[in-house]
């Protein structure tokens, strides 16, 4: 069990890590700016990638916390997209970009059921 935290642990850090630096690359490749997205581009932002970016770095401190934040702008990003263009986004890019988040609770998930383990709420 404790290797298997161990993975979870360093898996979800690496990979979030990577997971921004792809997500910054694709917005300078894009031509890194914000002035000529519209305005329903900048709200859809507001979730992917900004709330995904956002539980990443908190999820180094509170993986449960992060991992939740991720997760949840993940979910508001679909339901937003669905609401505003009448159907999800194609592909399975953006949750590929969030499959460390879902490392992150189980890393918190794992930490709670070891022996001495705090609960995920707390850390």
């Amino acid at each position: 069990m404790k290797a298997l935290k161990g993975f979870c642990h360093w898996t979800a850090r690496i990979a979030g890590l990577i997971s921004l630096g792809l997500m910054t690359l694709f917005f300078i490749g894009e031509g890194g700016t914000l002035f000529d997205a519209s305005s329903l581009e900048m709200f859809l932002a507001i979730f992917f990638p900004g709330l995904v970016a956002l539980g990443f770095v908190l999820a180094w401190f509170r993986p449960w916390g992060g991992g939740l934040i991720s997760v949840g702008g993940l979910i508001l990003f679909y339901v937003f997209h669905w609401i505003i263009a009448g159907n999800f986004p194609q592909g399975v890019a953006f949750i590929v970009f969030t499959l460390p988040s879902f490392l992150f609770l189980a890393d918190a998930g794992f930490a709670r059921m070891m022996p001495g383990g705090d609960c995920p709420f707390e850390r």
